[in-house]
This record gives structure tokens, sequence and C-alpha cells, in this order.
């Protein structure tokens, strides 16, 4: 049994210094990206707390303020949940550009009603429109909502 625990314990461990790895990877690929290495880059499938962590990143970008926006996405996590079925891709098409893959699923076993989808779609909408967002929209094909900011 304690055999056992200490091969679960290090894989835990393994699991975690692994996000650590990738997360200071991603940190170094946006900082590059932003100094101007690129301007077409994103950052796919991150959870909230990852993503903030990048977007704080960026001081400014035009409208864009990192730590405005990281405080958005603070918000919109609590609007759906904070499900561990949301997740965020950020980058730059451009400019910044933030995508919030929409979780299909509540629980496990329950999925959202689709009145409950577009009222969390419209309050979302809302916190990206109150950080100054040029274009806002929902892609259906992706089942996700599209932020940029020119």
């Amino acid at each position: 049994m304690f055999f056992n625990k200490i091969i679960i314990n290090n894989r835990m461990k393994d699991k975690v210094l692994e996000k650590m790895k990738n997360i200071t990877r991603m940190k170094k690929f946006v900082k590059l990206g932003f100094d101007d290495c690129s301007i077409d880059f994103r950052v796919r499938d991150v959870n909230g707390k990852d993503v903030r962590t990048l977007i704080e990143l960026v001081d400014g970008y035009n409208y864009f303020v990192g730590k405005d926006v990281g405080k958005a996405i603070e918000k919109i996590d609590k609007v759906w949940d904070n499900s561990e079925w949301l997740s965020y891709t950020f980058g730059r098409e451009g400019s910044c550009v933030l995508y919030i893959r929409i979780p299909y699923w509540k629980t496990d076993t329950e999925k959202y009603t689709e009145e409950e989808k577009k009222e969390r779609i419209e309050r979302t909408f809302d916190i990206l429109k109150a950080v100054k967002t040029d274009e806002l929209w929902v892609e259906e094909k992706r089942n996700s909502i599209r932020a940029w900011w020119d």
C-alpha cells in the first residue's frame, strides 16, 4: 500500500513538473511573439489560470491591457462555473486574439441547455466588451468565441 502511494505521488509530481515546464515554455513563446518575432501565433487549449498568466505578460497593445483582460478571464471562468471543459487560445493574428472554447457539459452527465448556453455567451460578451474588444463573435463550427483587439 505504501509503495503504491509513493508511485501515485511521484506520478502526480511528474505531472505538476511537466505542467510547470509547459507554462514556462508558453510564457517564453508569448514573450517572443509580442517582441515582434511573430504577428501570427497562438497558444492553444490553455486553462483559465494559465491563460491569465500569459495574457498578463502583455502590458499593453493598442486597447488591449493584459491586466484588465486577465481580470476579465477570471470573470468568464465564473460565468462558466470554472468548468474544466472551458479552454482558451491566446496569441496574435496581427493584433491580440483570444478564443474561448465553449463547454458543452456542465458536469460529467449534464449538458448546458441552449438557453443556458446563450445566456452565458451574452454574459461573456458583456465582460469582453468592457475590455474594449474591436471584434467579437461566436464561431459556431468551433463552438468558440473569438475576441480580437486592434
